[in-house]
């Protein structure tokens, strides 16, 4: 039986002998949720949700799927993420494209986007927003789709993945106006140079310093972007954040951003002394992951 990929051999591959063989080859790699792992690329390979493959255990795989499915089990077994093999993942109910050049959605993130909508609609039900550092665009989007009515805009640095939003907004048919534009230079020009233009203002910026990097998981760290992840200056990057609503948020508009729990009341102490009223919030795990502020009045 071949080490690296779906054996070839006469017998006839189904959907659970494959599911046994790769999960057991999963589990030899080392790699994170062996039976998840197969379950989840056959469901791709398949065209069906993962749960209709337990009503499917006798199906045959064509030599096709087989192909496809070999080429899957090769990538899954060098820890590369699901998300990046599949070229997708869900997020608050919504398919989004995902590539290298974007950082995968965590749930910690849904959580940050719920909260706002659960929180913020009451008072403002068509509010200009602003997604700062948009990656694949999964923020803005599931805000746009949520209040359809709403203004959205999002700024990202990296063109590679400005790509990867337009493409997301396209084929969700999500109007939000996308933008290139660095944290690093937070007097930014386009719409939102009119001072206090802008009611919503979300983030989920690069906040682990690169010492924490050995800690990080193997998927995590050899796959996805760097520079979505890493900052050698994780307050400081937050402080940007805070001068740029200071310039652009209304003066009854909010913020809310996702932290590192390390440095979060580093952040917050910033956000004080720049004229902020903010509370921290945790997440489902109980770390506290959530700053949501407003101006102090």
């Amino acid at each position: 039986m071949a080490s690296t990929s779906v054996p070839p051999t006469p017998q006839e591959w189904t959907v659970l002998s494959m599911m046994e063989w790769a999960t057991a080859y999963f589990t030899s790699k080392q790699v994170d949720q062996p039976r998840l792992s197969i379950e989840w690329l056959l469901a791709d390979v398949l065209g069906m949700p993962r749960l209709q493959l337990y009503l499917h255990f006798d199906r045959p795989l064509t030599n096709a799927e087989r192909d496809s499915l070999r080429d899957g089990v090769k990538a899954r077994a060098t820890h590369k993420p699901l998300q990046y093999i599949t070229g997708s993942t869900s997020f608050m109910g919504l398919e989004i494209q995902l590539n290298e050049h974007v950082l995968i959605p965590r749930p910690e993130t849904e959580e940050l986007v719920e909260y706002a909508l659960s929180r913020w609609t009451i008072s403002m039900q068509d509010p200009v927003v602003l997604d700062v550092g948009s990656g694949s665009g999964c923020i803005a989007l599931a805000v746009k789709a949520a209040l359809p009515d709403a203004t959205v805009h999002g700024i990202e640095l990296s063109e590679e993945a400005l790509v990867v939003s337009q493409r997301n907004s396209e084929a969700l048919e999500l109007p939000v106006q996308w933008h290139h534009g660095s944290l690093a230079e937070p007097a930014l020009s386009e719409p939102w140079s009119k001072s206090q233009s802008i009611d919503w203002l979300l983030s989920n910026p690069p906040y682990i310093h690169p010492e924490e990097a050995s800690s990080m998981h193997p998927q995590v760290k050899e796959y996805e972007p760097s520079q979505a992840l890493f900052t050698d200056d994780p307050v400081g990057l937050y402080q940007n954040l805070w001068t740029l609503a200071s310039s652009v948020l209304k003066p009854e508009g909010v913020l809310g951003f996702e932290c590192n729990p390390l440095t979060i009341r580093e952040v917050l102490d910033v956000g004080t002394r720049l004229g902020f009223e903010g509370e921290i919030v945790a997440d489902i795990q109980g770390h506290e992951r959530f700053i949501f502020a407003h101006r102090s009045h």
